[in-house]
């Protein structure tokens, strides 16, 4: 899979909160999946994509968001601890919007479900309507 680093950002908050939980070796966002990991995101615009199911469906359209978006400055503002394999993030961080130049702050929470050191499950809620606030 060809390497995603305009989300590394995410990727190395989550590398920093989940710690030890995650198997070693987790260099690029699509490796901190399971093979049939499930990327989920309630509260899209209607018509977007809410479920995604795999790792080749996962980064075939995290692909087309090459060149659209960049994450940067995530910071991680609580960490509820595993329980069952679940644990409960809250997290911000900003959007850049790369064709018009723009950018704006989103806050997010993501239920992540770990099986074997990869994320089995990662459903992130976020304000689908910050984009408007973009600057």
């Amino acid at each position: 899979m060809t390497p995603l680093p305009f989300l590394d950002a995410v990727k190395d908050l989550l590398v920093g909160a989940l710690g030890g939980q995650l198997s070693p070796g987790v260099t690029d966002y699509m490796d901190l999946f399971a093979e049939d990991g499930v990327l989920e995101t309630p509260y899209v615009p209607p018509g977007s994509t809410s479920r995604l199911q795999g790792k080749p469906a996962i980064a075939a359209f995290l692909d087309t968001l090459r060149g659209v978006i960049r994450l940067a400055d995530f910071s991680l503002l609580a960490a509820y601890p595993a329980q069952d394999g679940i644990t409960v993030l809250e997290y911000e961080g900003t959007v850049h919007l790369e064709k018009p130049g723009k950018r704006f702050r989103q806050r997010y929470i993501a239920v992540l479900r770990l099986r074997g050191g990869r994320l089995a499950l990662w459903r992130e809620y976020t304000n689908p309507l910050a984009a408007k606030t973009a600057a």
